[in-house]
């Protein structure tokens, strides 16, 4: 009985220090890319696990970017992705299997130094192929990146333009009159005038969407914008449209007890009553 009782404590103590391996999280830092091909959107927010891709010891721009192409590209990064140093530090070379040198990358809504600008987990980076020939493109951002609605409710957005001031000071504005579009294409109203933007963003920057959709329990759509004057860079806004409870049913989400580490401990559980039983029975 000794013998038993030791080997269900020994069992018990190798499966909790299992269960705390499984439920351990991931050390490496994770980031959201979003790559922009000529306006348009190739890689949405896309997350990904950061690691010292190009061997210089830090975490960067560069690997974050490496690491969206070895995810997404067709050939990974070394069909797509390129970099080199030269006269301004670390210095993209190919973006999304484009070489025309025509690039620009952002950390966080801010104009990187070069693709060895730090990043750490929980930055945004995004990386675009200017679409004009003299460099004018916009860059614009939304004030929201990521949302989840229920049909009939509402989300507000505001769009931002980075820019510099008399002082080459980099500065921060609304974009007014920008046309919203879903998925990359713009929606439109009919009236009796014709067909007119269904949002457009006011003189503050802001617009407020309503979505209803009638399809399937939860559909996803990528938010952007175009200005029929200016050329910019699109923002992006990734948002999740749920069937609410009136309308349809609600996916439930798995529950904890699905998952590994709430096998073992369930397993456990199992096992505690039994090693009990066998000390009592050593008692007597």
């Amino acid at each position: 009985m000794k013998h038993t009782l030791t080997m269900i404590l020994t069992i018990c103590l190798l499966l909790s220090l299992l269960a705390i391996g499984v439920g351990a999280k991931s050390e490496e830092p994770t980031v959201t890319v979003t790559v922009i091909k000529q306006g348009s959107v190739v890689a949405a927010l896309e997350t990904v696990n950061l690691t010292d891709a190009d061997g210089d010891g830090a975490l960067t721009v560069c690997d974050a970017l490496y690491a969206v192409h070895e995810k997404l590209y067709e050939g990974g990064a070394k069909a797509g992705f390129g970099y080199y140093t030269g006269e301004y530090g670390l210095s993209m070379s190919k973006l999304w299997g484009d070489e025309s040198g025509m690039f620009g990358y952002y950390l966080n809504n801010a104009s990187c130094m070069s693709l060895a600008d730090p990043v750490k987990d929980g930055d945004s980076i995004t990386a675009f192929i200017y679409q004009s020939q003299d460099w004018s493109d916009v860059y614009t951002y939304f004030d929201v990146t990521e949302a989840s609605v229920s049909t009939g409710e509402e989300i507000t957005l505001t769009l931002m333009a980075a820019g510099y001031d008399e002082n080459w000071n980099p500065i921060s504005y609304p974009v007014e009159g920008a046309v919203i579009t879903l998925n990359g294409n713009p929606v439109y109203a009919q009236s009796t005038s014709g067909s007119t933007p269904m949002w457009e963003t006011d003189e503050n920057g802001q617009v407020t969407i309503s979505i209803n959709t009638l399809n399937a329990a939860v559909e996803s759509y990528v938010i952007g914008a175009r200005c029929p004057d200016t050329v910019i860079v699109p923002p992006v806004c990734k948002l999740t449209v749920s069937v609410s409870e009136a309308t349809g049913p609600v996916l439930e989400e798995p529950g904890e007890q699905n998952s590994c580490s709430g096998v073992i401990g369930a397993g456990l559980v199992a096992l505690l009553p039994l090693a009990c039983l066998c000390m009592k029975r050593k008692e007597k």
